[in-house]
């Protein structure tokens, strides 16, 4: 809006938390000369700037999903780094499947994307997320769907929790049989009605 006092916040809480590395969108391109005078007057170390694409179908000013809004569906987090580091830096082995641990030495900021947009392609995004959900511990996505399998009636609250509960080594079969299928713990509920039966 046009107040300079957010640049001036932008400079001291970076430098507050010891901010060495600020990774953000080129639209804040214009930005970094304003912060860098400011660093400087302040006498404080210049943190590394980089500026990556635009993310058409992922932009927080455009009515697009937040990272929240993928997390409350029940998206695994590793499936969304996945995600989010393909639009903006793509591995020189091609390989596209991979956990961000799996990635951390072969990433460097130089090698980001230097194109003005970058596109969120949902096929795409829906094949990334079902690889990392067919991998993921079956408890952890039981853990994961159990809001939304409670919600739905599917299972009363706090069912299968204990590991004497009985229900428990169903639920567990149930979520094996099924995470392959989906890309999030919420679409779990799309595929259960072979299992709302005894």
């Amino acid at each position: 809006n046009g107040i300079p006092t957010y640049h001036f916040a932008v400079v001291c809480d970076d430098q507050a938390m010891a901010i060495t590395h600020v990774v953000r969108g080129i639209g804040h391109l214009d930005n970094t000369a304003k912060h860098a005078v400011l660093y400087d007057a302040l006498g404080w170390e210049r943190p590394q700037w980089a500026h990556h694409s635009h993310t058409k179908g992922l932009s927080k000013r455009k009515g697009s999903p937040s990272v929240g809004d993928f997390m409350r569906r029940g998206y695994l987090p590793e499936a969304i780094g996945n995600v989010c580091l393909l639009m903006g830096w793509f591995p020189k082995d091609g390989k596209e499947l991979f956990t961000i641990e799996e990635r951390l030495a072969d990433f460097r900021i130089e090698d980001l994307n230097t194109a003005q947009d970058a596109s969120f392609d949902e096929g795409k995004f829906a094949h990334i997320c079902r690889w990392h959900m067919e991998r993921a511990e079956t408890e952890r996505v039981l853990n994961l769907a159990r809001p939304f399998l409670e919600t739905s009636g599917f299972i009363a609250e706090g069912a299968g929790r204990g590991t004497t509960d009985p229900l428990r080594p169903k639920l567990l079969a149930v979520i094996e049989c099924l995470k392959g299928k989906v890309t999030h713990a919420a679409e779990l509920l799309d595929h259960l009605g072979p299992f709302r039966t005894p």
